[in-house]
């Protein structure tokens, strides 16, 4: 099934999320529906996807995340004829990513069935007002300082949601969870936080995480196991998105996964498991000069700003001294560039999802400042919070369609 989702221009080459069926929120609604979970939002019909009407219903489903896997990537990587055949087994859909394009928001909507809005993670940096800090949200810790150091200091990971998980829900109707990540992340706040519910496993490398995924099929009973494969991206902001270097990456892990299910591509085993890729988000290419860094020092900052701006380098995070003058200095500096939308603009566009009554309400709508600017093109304004940021080829965050859609492939 490959259908081209119709989307809403903002401005130019910018394009609004859709949280419809088609998209990592419909996914993630579409597992709990699948196992008689009610959904949150519009689900994606997963036994239409899986063709049950001809196949046997699947007890299990196993979903993995490559991370910036975007779907022009993917499209290049297809023109590599072994790459194509590796991938020819599966139906392949492209679905949308979140508002913002970026890990901690993309996540937590597949996570937790449920929009950036609802459940609040709302970019890479952002300012918790709780904490008095702009707050790297992947490290749960103020910028520069030592991970998961505010869990020493009144942030429950377990707790910090304001929504439950899709394991949550799933393990208390019987369906066995699992989760795999690196063991890099394991035992962070983050993971903690994403993986209530459900039983979280640490693995090495690639071979191990597969391997991990392939022997949770041994299990009896209702199974749903999730992979998160973090270095697709980080080949993408080392080398760019379409680079041989990240299609190799792509490469190594359909390869692999081939190999180590090679029962099961040959209709021979688990002909009760349904098998799911797809990502958080994908990557613009860019290069050096499309970026600006900028420091205390700046007029911007010092002139306009209570506080650094915050979010992502392509979609930033404002809370201006005073926000007349803010507005007309940043539109006659960075107009042709970016898109500056006020907060309530940006929610009544449906950038973020809907949001329902929620009493952290106010306190997840501080977290996107009063100013949000969309990068049109390829530009990033990237703020001095250290002096050991790095420059990256392949970047996220606006809402560009390199960065917002995704594939969804689909074997069972």
């Amino acid at each position: 099934m490959q259908k081209e989702t119709a989307s809403t221009p903002m401005d130019g080459s910018l394009i609004i999320p859709d949280y419809g069926p088609e998209s990592i929120l419909g996914l993630s609604n579409g597992i709990l529906d699948y196992f008689g979970v009610a959904p949150l939002h519009p689900a994606l019909p997963i036994r239409q996807l899986f063709g049950e009407s001809q196949n046997p219903e699947k007890s299990k489903i196993i979903l993995f995340i490559l991370d910036a896997f975007g779907w022009h990537s993917f499209l290049h990587c297809l023109k590599d004829p072994v790459f194509s055949e590796l991938t020819s087994p599966f139906s392949k859909l492209r679905i949308s990513s979140t508002f913002p394009t970026t890990t901690t928001a993309a996540l937590t909507t597949l996570y937790t069935a449920s929009t950036p809005l609802e459940h609040g993670m709302l970019g890479y940096i952002l300012y918790l007002k709780r904490f008095f800090s702009l707050v790297n949200m992947l490290d749960i810790s103020p910028v520069g300082m030592d991970r998961d150091l505010l869990t020493h200091h009144g942030f429950n990971p377990f707790k910090w949601l304001p929504v439950k998980t899709i394991f949550e829900k799933l393990s208390r109707t019987g369906v066995k969870c699992l989760s795999v990540t690196s063991n890099l992340f394991k035992n962070s706040g983050l993971s903690k936080m994403h993986h209530v519910g459900s039983t979280l496993k640490g693995y090495s490398d690639m071979v191990d995480m597969v391997l991990l995924l392939k022997r949770a099929l041994e299990e009896e009973g209702p199974l749903f196991a999730f992979g998160y494969w973090g270095l697709t991206d980080s080949f993408g902001h080392q080398y760019g998105p379409f680079s041989p270097e990240y299609g190799l990456e792509l490469k190594t892990f359909f390869y692999l996964l081939r190999n180590v299910f090679e029962d099961y591509f040959e209709r021979r085993e688990h002909q009760d498991t349904g098998l799911l890729i797809s990502a958080d988000h994908g990557q613009l290419e860019t290069v050096w000069s499309d970026e600006e860094w900028i420091s205390p020092k700046d007029k911007l900052v010092k002139e306009f700003l209570d506080i650094p701006p915050f979010g992502e380098p392509r979609a930033l995070y404002f809370i201006p001294k005073e926000g007349k003058a803010f507005r007309q200095y940043f539109q006659e500096r960075y107009s042709k560039r970016f898109l500056l939308l006020s907060r309530e603009e940006a929610i009544q566009s449906g950038l973020f999802g809907s949001l329902q009554d929620s009493e952290k309400r106010d306190e997840i709508l501080e977290r996107l400042g009063y100013w949000i600017a969309l990068s049109k093109k390829r530009g990033s304004i990237h703020y001095r919070y250290t002096g050991n940021e790095k420059t990256f080829r392949g970047k996220h965050g606006s809402l560009t369609a390199d960065e917002l859609y995704i594939p969804l492939l689909v074997f069972g």
